[in-house]
């Protein structure tokens, strides 16, 4: 998250431009790959931003910002909200061509498994509604009666 987050637009769309290479885009995606093309960025070949137009170069450095603020902005409205915890159990692992979806995914796990393989709840704030703080302790508590219900097992990452 930190790695992407830091690079310029420069790094992030050549980075991408050699994903591609190694990374066989799913059928779904022609229609944007379409579109990326217009701007220089095809699958398997390389791509250059010093290269490029100048009004493509402003332009792609200047959504840099906005980009990651929506990416995160959707990490955090994704999913329902219940009792502090947002729970996504829409598409996740398989998300078609919502990518605003999966890069927020991304962001906040680097991925996921299909729900019917895994949920993965989330929490930023804690039972005051103050966000979480490396330097303090919490617990989480179910009573016996409110256990959520698993078919597998439990796992917390923090």
């Amino acid at each position: 998250m930190r790695q992407v987050h830091k690079m310029d637009a420069a790094t992030f769309f050549s980075t991408f431009a050699e994903l591609l290479k190694t990374n066989p885009p799913h059928a779904n995606d022609y229609p944007i790959l379409a579109r990326l093309q217009r701007i220089g960025i095809e699958p398997g070949k390389s791509f250059s931003l010093a290269a490029a137009k100048p009004e493509l170069q402003r332009a792609l450095q200047a959504v840099i910002p906005d980009v990651q603020r929506d990416i995160e902005a959707a990490m955090h409205r994704s999913g329902v909200l219940a009792n502090g915890w947002r729970t996504n159990l829409t598409a996740i692992g398989t998300y078609g061509t919502d990518y605003l979806h999966r890069a927020a995914v991304a962001f906040a796990g680097l991925g996921a498994n299909p729900i019917q393989d895994a949920v993965y709840p989330s929490l930023f704030a804690d039972a005051n509604g103050d966000p979480l703080h490396a330097d303090r302790r919490y617990q989480m508590h179910f009573d016996k009666d409110q256990i959520p219900p698993v078919r597998a097992f439990w796992s917390l990452t923090m």
